[in-house]
């Protein structure tokens, strides 16, 4: 049986930078896609280690945040 869709749908992908710099690595400054309010949590943090699992630790001023890969995350030009 085949189905097709009821909607069209189109792909669209817009790369900034070159594919094997699309992921946050070791370096990079990070900022969280959504706001967190908690007194004196630093905005911006830096991504101290990423292991092959895709877990990021990243310090957040004096506090060290290990979280998922890049989903909630983006990388400040």
């Amino acid at each position: 049986m085949l189905i097709q869709p009821t909607l069209r749908t189109e792909l669209c992908v817009q790369l900034n930078k070159p594919p094997d710099r699309n992921r946050i690595e070791v370096g990079d400054l990070v900022v969280r896609k959504y706001e967190i309010k908690i007194p004196n949590f630093v905005k911006a943090g830096l991504v101290i280690e990423r292991d092959r699992n895709g877990f990021l630790s990243i310090s957040w001023g004096g506090k060290i945040e290990c979280m998922w890969d890049d989903y909630d995350l983006m990388r400040l030009e």
